[in-house]
């Protein structure tokens, strides 16, 4: 419950989201504060939170029938005559397959994973499953397939490589969003089917799909400070599209790299140029990797996870103000982060 006069929550914020922005450590201040503005980036839809497992495709399918209603709303807005033509089936019929669509979107998003998981090779299955089930979907509720392909899979494409090469906006939500809505819909369009109707399918994607980068991140990172905070100190293995995610983001020196015998070498990588999550909750880890005709091949990460102080000048003074405001407040206890840790030459 929200009291727009106050700007606060009733409820308070179980998570700090962010330990490098302030405004987070006020527990009933969710979304800095003004949830008219922005939105909270944990992912966690009402069913997907109260369910775990079936919820997140409860959710999917109530957004998918908002966004499919919406992109039939905007096809007759824009049509000859307008809303004259509004039929009240055909808006059912809209929102029943963006239902059905927002499921199998959400199924395909849990089985790919992360984008760039999987490299682009990963990301065209993704895409050709996407446009697969859609155009099955568009057949069987007396559409046409190719242009429910054409929407699905181009979408779900675009969407993916824009992510990966497009910069820092294209890993926004609003990058994410727009990019595969116009890929959806010139992709219905080429193919002789409603431009607003493939940018439905293309937003579906993003929310349902694209944007899941975004929730499985936070929640490895709120994995990470909860056993922090738990105080256990226990060894953390982090999972392979985890530790893909590492590898993606991370600097590796391999300039300096030791060689450990067998093709292997022992190098740093770094997060200093990373996020703040990122920069913040690793700063510097060991990855092990082997060298073939084919390229590296990562074996092994390891990290010690801490809020430590360290001497003024190690990391940057804002940095280490923020750490050292983390650790006070968490009282947490530091452990030892790997990927592979029986790992043998």
């Amino acid at each position: 419950m929200y009291d727009p006069l106050t700007a606060q929550f009733f409820p308070p914020d179980p998570y700090v989201q962010a330990p490098d922005n302030w405004l987070n450590y006020n527990r009933y201040a969710y979304a800095y504060g003004n949830p008219f503005k922005y939105t909270d980036p944990s992912g966690e839809f009402i069913f997907t939170a109260l369910l775990p497992g079936v919820g997140v495709f409860i959710d999917a399918a109530l957004w998918g029938a908002v966004i499919s209603g919406a992109g039939y709303t905007a096809s007759v807005a824009f049509s000859d005559g307008g809303f004259s033509n509004w039929s009240w089936g055909q808006f059912g019929k809209s929102v029943g397959i963006g239902a059905l669509s927002g499921v199998v979107t959400a199924g395909i998003g849990q089985v790919f994973g992360a984008v760039g998981s999987m490299g682009i090779g990963g990301e065209i299955a993704r895409a050709y499953t996407h446009g697969f089930a859609n155009g099955m979907i568009s057949q069987f509720t007396g559409g046409d397939f190719m242009q429910g392909f054409a929407s699905g899979a181009l979408s779900s494409l675009a969407g993916s490589a824009f992510m990966m090469y497009g910069g820092s906006f294209a890993k926004s939500s609003i990058g994410t969003y727009a990019f595969s809505g116009l890929a959806g819909g010139v992709g219905s369009w080429a193919t002789g089917g409603n431009f607003w109707q493939g940018a439905a399918i293309g937003l579906m994607n993003a929310g349902l799909n694209h944007v899941q980068q975004g929730i499985e991140q936070y929640k490895f990172f709120h994995r990470l400070r909860k056993h922090y905070e738990g105080g256990t100190g226990a060894d953390f293995k982090i999972s392979k599209n985890e530790f893909k995610y590492l590898l993606k983001k991370g600097e590796i020196d391999f300039a300096n790299a030791t060689d450990i015998g067998d093709g292997y070498y022992s190098a740093s990588i770094n997060f200093y140029n990373a996020d703040n999550d990122l920069k913040l909750s690793f700063g510097r880890a060991t990855v092990i990797y082997k060298t073939t005709n084919d390229g590296n091949i990562y074996q092994y990460f390891y990290d010690r996870y801490d809020f430590d102080p360290k001497p003024w000048g190690t990391r940057s003074t804002t940095n280490e103000i923020i750490t050292r405001a983390y650790n006070a407040y968490s009282d947490g206890t530091a452990f030892d982060i790997y990927y592979n840790k029986l790992w043998r030459k």
